[in-house]
């Protein structure tokens, strides 16, 4: 997240975002992309919410918000 902040990848409201394809997912985890997929699906709002994926344009990698839960109590 502190490279992406470095590197300007700040939306309209100020939230740091990464680029996370699914190539480098299934790349990362040694896995195909059913299973890539699932990984994904698991970590966004349809599974445990630790992150929010916004689709973009055909094409272009989805953006990815990481969620901040270090400021909970």
């Amino acid at each position: 997240m502190g490279l992406s902040r470095t590197n300007g990848l700040i939306d309209s409201l100020n939230r740091v975002y990464i680029y996370f394809t699914l190539d480098e997912v299934m790349e990362c985890f040694h896995c195909a992309r059913e299973k890539a997929n699932k990984l994904i699906a698991e970590l966004d709002a349809r599974g445990i919410g630790l992150i929010e994926t916004k689709r973009q344009r055909m094409g272009k990698p989805n953006i990815i918000y990481v969620k901040d839960f270090s400021s909970c109590g």
